[in-house]
């Protein structure tokens, strides 16, 4: 059988694909990120990656990368936190212009944090009037980003669950972050972790759970283990892919 050459089959630049990934930190988020097609327009607002870059042999040639250093302890003022929102929108926008590669939000949940701050209108008092411009201009953004040819994943904390607005459901959590990031992927995976019993003694395996995509609603609520993005680029379009490569496909298939 002759080597299967990824970049012979990239799906059509119409077929948009957006992964958002959530759960607690150290689970791989960032490193799924790292398995996406390059170059990577790399915007980070949650831990440093250069382990991760040197570990996975990505490039600094493949790696546009911007540190936001937003896990520091800085005074997010209105003003810093406009400046950020400027350098996002920069460097988004030169990710769509260049037409290929991948734009990635590590942290996504701080940096929506960042923009809100940034964008709360002076006086406003109720929660509609604090969030209703950076909830628009975060629409838009995502939009460009969704009708571009560009790939695009984002990474969110795990956030609480609450019932009403003062009792916390214990156990329970969320993606933190934009509430309409879901609109706007195509994937939504929770990060998940488990410990298995191998020749080589335990091993800790790192996985996600499908809790939602676009393509095949039979694959939600099922796990992969040591995802990456070409797995999840099968799993989306099989039949983009010649026929004798059927059996990488199912062999790829998530497990209940």
């Amino acid at each position: 059988m002759s080597e299967f050459v990824w970049e012979q089959y990239t799906p059509r630049a119409n077929k948009t694909f957006g992964i958002n990934v959530w759960g607690p930190p150290k689970l791989g988020k960032s490193r799924l990120c790292m398995t996406c097609p390059k170059p990577l327009f790399y915007v980070n607002a949650d831990q440093p990656i250069d382990h991760l870059v040197e570990t996975m042999g990505v490039s600094l040639e493949d790696l546009k990368y911007v540190d936001f250093n937003l896990r520091l302890d800085i005074d997010l003022n209105q003003a810093v936190a406009l400046a950020q929102v400027n350098r996002l929108e920069e460097i988004t926008k030169a990710a769509i212009r260049s037409e290929q590669g991948t734009l990635v939000w590590d942290g996504a949940s701080s940096l929506w944090e960042t923009w809100t701050t940034a964008l709360i209108p002076e006086g406003a008092t109720d929660l509609a009037q604090k969030y209703a411009v950076a909830n628009g201009k975060m629409k838009d953004l995502l939009k460009k980003i969704n009708n571009s040819s560009l790939y695009f994943i984002m990474t969110n904390q795990a956030g609480d669950v609450w019932s009403g607005k003062t009792k916390k459901e214990e156990g329970v959590y969320k993606a933190n972050g934009f509430n309409k990031n879901g609109h706007y992927t195509q994937w939504i995976l929770q990060a998940t972790s488990d410990t298995r019993m191998t020749t080589n003694g335990m091993e800790n395996r790192m996985g996600v759970v499908i809790e939602r995509n676009a393509y095949d609603k039979t694959l939600n609520g099922r796990t992969m283990w040591d995802p990456t993005f070409d797995k999840l680029r099968i799993l989306s379009f099989p039949k983009d892919y010649p026929k004798e490569w059927t059996k990488v496909y199912t062999d790829l298939m998530v497990q209940a």
